[in-house]
């Protein structure tokens, strides 16, 4: 697990859980390490699908209104003085955003 700490805390903030791009590789050759970070990234990615999917698909009129909200809260972190918050609540609130448009493509290819 503080491999996986350190991984996250060290690794570039424009490679931090987006790209495909194989730091740890390129910088330790720690397969472990490597396999650790793609890993987390799969888990982030599906934790954020499934709360927005799973939000969305209940009988609550007020759903959308409810995600929203969770976006805005995620923001009002990027006032915190930690940085490591602010990167944390910015790519929260980004594959967020993500789910969300992955959900309406899903939805409208349903329909068409």
């Amino acid at each position: 697990t503080n491999q996986l700490v350190d991984d996250m805390r060290y690794t570039p903030v424009p490679f931090f859980l987006l790209s495909n791009y194989d730091w740890d590789h390129q910088h330790n050759n720690n397969a472990q390490s490597v396999e650790m970070h793609q890993a987390f990234r799969r888990v982030w990615e599906e934790f954020w699908y499934q709360l927005v999917r799973v939000t969305l698909s209940s009988n609550d009129r007020f759903a959308m209104e409810t995600v929203k909200d969770w976006n805005l809260r995620l923001h009002e972190l990027l006032e915190v003085s930690q940085p490591d918050i602010r990167a944390a609540a910015v790519m929260a609130s980004l594959q967020m955003t993500l789910s969300l448009l992955q959900l309406s493509v899903e939805t409208k290819t349903k329909f068409d």
